[in-house]
């Protein structure tokens, strides 16, 4: 994700290789990235819990994080596409008909465990 076209080619080329590495990227924007790559992609979402079990922690919340905001932006803006609910149980969220109310709710969850995730760093 750097600099190397071949390895970049190689990405697109595997989907579960690209969600990886964009899922574990020490840039933000590209994590961000994962977002628009569901919406652009829905048919990526059959890789995503595979790849979520082999992430690390903060990886892999961020995966199950992104991918729900992805399903609640199509939902939202009544995208055409279908994203299936893999982690909000897991994430002890409760989704509502209303995709504002749940895109706040992750919102605070995400912030609440990166938080409690620091907390621990430190102790």
């Amino acid at each position: 994700m750097g600099g190397d076209k071949s390895a970049d080619d190689n990405l697109h080329k595997h989907p579960a290789r690209l969600i990886t590495a964009l899922a574990q990227s020490d840039e933000a924007r590209l994590r961000l990235s994962l977002i628009p790559l569901f919406l652009e992609y829905p048919e990526y979402a059959k890789h995503v819990r595979t790849v979520a079990k082999k992430l690390d922690g903060p990886a892999r919340l961020t995966l199950q994080c992104y991918y729900s905001a992805a399903i609640w932006l199509a939902e939202k803006y009544r995208m055409n596409i279908s994203l299936p609910d893999q982690f909000s149980k897991g994430l002890n969220l409760t989704p509502s008909n209303d995709p504002e109310e749940n895109l706040r709710a992750g919102k605070t969850s995400h912030r609440i465990e990166r938080l409690a995730r620091q907390l621990v760093w430190h102790l």
